[in-house]
């Protein structure tokens, strides 16, 4: 299963969209937290331009949208019970243009 979430502080979400974090990759990519009282995977990105964006989970095809944190880009998804190690996932984008 899997659930929206905002797993940052928002100065980090703003950092982050601002290009002022010190840090972004380790708050961008998969990150093990709990959520909910379940541990899983939250998958960050920071993608100017697009309008959406969705996890591909390649072991089982299924998609998980990811949530807009911010205007300018930064965008989260959590995969309930997947764990860094063994969680092979793709992006996929939309662009404003709908491509």
């Amino acid at each position: 299963m899997s659930t929206a979430l905002v797993s940052l502080p928002t100065a980090t979400v703003e950092a982050l969209a601002r290009g002022g974090h010190s840090d972004p990759f380790g708050a961008l990519g998969p990150h093990l937290v709990k959520h909910n009282g379940s541990t899983g995977i939250a998958v960050r990105a920071f993608r100017p331009h697009t309008t959406s964006i969705t996890i591909v989970d390649r072991t089982n095809g299924r998609d998980i949208p990811m949530v807009r944190l911010h205007s300018e880009g930064v965008f989260e998804g959590f995969v309930e019970g997947a764990t860094r190690d063994a969680f092979d996932y793709r992006l996929r984008l939309t662009w404003a243009d709908g491509t």
